[in-house]
């Protein structure tokens, strides 16, 4: 006999999970369907050996396909950040921090042995040292020495650095529930409770979160379902209008037949038409649904988007370079109402038209977007996959990209934590951020003049001898929030 506590845990499990066993019934009654009407009753019943094994092969193709696609979007689960990849200064200070200088000296090693810099300098050493031993020993050594260039490992061509900050206060993204570092693409999942590496949104229908572990496998469902609904939808339609216009001897007995139904065969023959009708409407409503959410998500991976970074409002924000971190921190606490010329300046200190403006430029700069073919590249067969140099290397790339069971070639450093970038868009992402945040014109050291700001008594303009003077007062932010005027 299960407990209380026992017996409403199993039906909690089972109510979250019971869209997933949806899923399942959505997949296996049509196929028995399709079997039975279409297949065997309509097709192979009338001779057409031929339409039937094609039939058979390509249906069962596809809904194959699609279930090995959907059982590896369920069962790999999300993967959290590695914090040892965390740089040093990812922890935001607190209230109670004491002013952090990080020690240059003070590097862990981790991030001495991995920097792509430090490996690239180390290995020129060691070769120079080997060369050097060469040439002493003789030419003996000049195998052991290529054999030795082959064994260090290749660092990978992009930078190993965070490029996006938190819009709200301009440090590096940092997650407050998990009190853990955030990589770039990386998100909270509530349902999930943890921060799910380049995710992209939570589906309930799969009990998961989709993003950079099963991606691939989410959007091959998507695609190879919709192809097996349209299919088996057509194939359907086509049995029905051949049903109406040649209709089977076994229901239009002759004038002379002495055949005699009994109920049940009434009802099988009555239901035939009907059947084929349903399915021809099902599989082409639940096709074009289907087509709809894989065209999407293709589109995503075409321009190499998340439906977070699609559909988020909040503008995103390049992470500024050291120095101009620095002295925002020295100007005082970051994300407060402080109206000081060259501080960080969240939303709530933007604008109406600041706030317009950076939302329609920001949305436009898709930093990760290197290409439709890098993109794709990424996404189907592996962040860590090069371009294809011969006609053999683009079909191997196709049919791993196509197979649902095919390995993902990953990075060697840091999968998921850090992604190809565009400089150019990201560059202009920083200009952008730097006047619209800090206050910093394109071209211009100095920050740009402060608008007038209304200090509870009279409108003044900001001046740098006097802090209070450029200090927005709580009542004068609730009202310029209630719309009684606007800053």
């Amino acid at each position: 006999m299960l407990s209380p506590e026992a017996t409403r845990e199993c039906a909690e499990r089972v109510a979250k999970r019971f869209p997933v066993y949806f899923v399942w019934f959505l997949l296996g009654v049509p196929w028995l369907m399709f079997l039975y009407f279409i297949s065997i009753d309509r097709v192979l019943a009338r001779g057409d050996v031929l339409h039937f094994l094609i039939q058979f092969v390509l249906f069962h193709t596809l809904l194959i396909l699609a279930g090995i696609a959907l059982v590896g979007a369920i069962t790999r689960r999300p993967l959290r950040p590695d914090a040892s990849l965390a740089p040093p200064d990812a922890r935001p200070l607190r209230p109670d921090d004491l002013p952090r200088s990080i020690d240059p000296d003070d590097i862990p090693l981790r991030l001495l042995r991995d920097s792509p810099r430090n490996v690239a300098e180390s290995s020129s050493h060691q070769r120079h040292t080997r060369e050097s031993e060469a040439q002493e020993e003789g030419p003996e050594a000049e195998g052991l020495e290529e054999e030795g260039d082959r064994l260090i490992p290749k660092p990978d061509d992009e930078t190993h650095t965070s490029l996006m900050a938190k819009s709200g206060t301009g440090g590096p993204r940092w997650c407050r529930k998990c009190d853990a570092w955030k990589p770039d693409r990386c998100h909270h999942c509530r349902s999930c409770r943890q921060c799910v590496l380049k995710m992209d949104h939570h589906c309930p229908w799969l009990d998961n979160c989709v993003g950079y572990h099963n991606h691939k496998s989410f959007v091959l469902f998507t695609t190879y379902t919709c192809f097996m609904a349209l299919y088996g939808g057509l194939e359907a339609a086509h049995e029905t209008f051949r049903f109406f216009n040649d209709p089977p001897p076994d229901i239009t007995p002759g004038p002379d037949a002495a055949q005699k139904w009994d109920d049940w065969e009434e009802l099988r023959v009555a239901f035939k038409p009907v059947a084929l009708l349903l399915i021809a409407i099902m599989g082409i409503v639940f096709g074009i649904a289907v087509g709809g959410l894989a065209g999407y998500h293709w589109f995503l991976v075409l321009n190499n988007r998340t439906t977070l970074e699609d559909m988020n409002r909040l503008p995103p924000a390049a992470l500024l370079d050291p120095e101009t971190r620095s002295r925002l921190e020295a100007l005082g606490e970051r994300g407060s109402r402080r109206r000081t010329p060259g501080a960080w300046r969240p939303d709530h200190i933007l604008t109406r038209n600041e706030r317009n403006k950076l939302r329609e430029e920001a949305r436009s700069l898709n930093v990760y977007n290197v290409g439709w073919r890098n993109n794709l590249r990424s996404v189907m067969v592996g962040d860590g996959a090069t371009p294809s140099s011969s006609w053999r290397e683009l079909v191997h790339n196709i049919v791993t990209g196509a197979n649902p069971l095919a390995p993902l070639k990953r990075k060697q450093y840091g999968p998921g934590h850090f992604f190809p970038h565009d400089p150019a868009t990201l560059e202009s992402l920083r200009n952008l951020t730097r006047e619209m945040r800090v206050g910093i014109g394109e071209g211009r050291e100095e920050p740009e003049s402060e608008p007038e700001v209304y200090t509870g008594g009279e409108w003044t303009l900001g001046d740098d001898s006097s802090d209070s003077e450029r200090t927005v007062c709580d009542e004068s932010y609730g009202d310029r929030r209630r719309g009684r005027f606007d800053v």
